[in-house]
């Protein structure tokens, strides 16, 4: 008899460990806290735009650093340097950001160019919204989407 009760409490712990070990992993799965870099272009006839974009989630706050250039057709390039701080959340891999501070750097001297024409708000300005999935891949990637289309991906950067 006594064995049969061992058996059942085995199975039950078993079970025990194994929900558990799925929570942890949702847990890990879903976890906020990672560091990423991107290299953006866009391009049409008139204009090139290059980023470099390091984005770091912490616990509801993250932090941005976008350096590049800009080049118009006919026109100097400009450079790009600017801090976004944000506030977040996230569910279900949705990300609904909100910029709390943005800093333009001395040798940011996109003044006189229409950046608005090209970047959302969000990374113009302070108290600007925006909303992206952000999926992690296998390959240690994320993908950033706006809309139904990829924006970037973005290789994770341990810290």
């Amino acid at each position: 008899m006594m064995p049969k009760i061992y058996k059942i409490v085995g199975v039950g712990l078993l079970l025990i460990l194994l929900l558990a070990l799925y929570a942890w992993i949702q847990q890990q799965r879903r976890q906020d806290n990672f560091s990423c870099i991107a290299n953006v272009i866009q391009h049409n006839k008139e204009t090139t735009i290059n980023l470099i974009m390091s984005y770091v989630f912490g616990k509801d706050i993250g932090y941005l650093g976008v350096d590049g250039n800009i080049e118009q057709r006919g026109e100097i390039s400009h450079t790009i340097s600017r801090r976004i701080f944000f506030s977040y959340y996230n569910e279900d891999d949705n990300y609904f950001m909100h910029s709390t501070k943005n800093i333009i750097f001395p040798n940011d001297d996109t003044k006189d160019v229409p950046l608005d024409n090209y970047l959302p708000q969000f990374y113009l300005e302070g108290g600007k919204d925006i909303f992206m999935k952000i999926v992690y891949q296998r390959s240690g990637q994320y993908f950033f989407y706006a809309d139904p289309v990829t924006t970037f991906a973005c290789k994770r950067i341990e810290r």
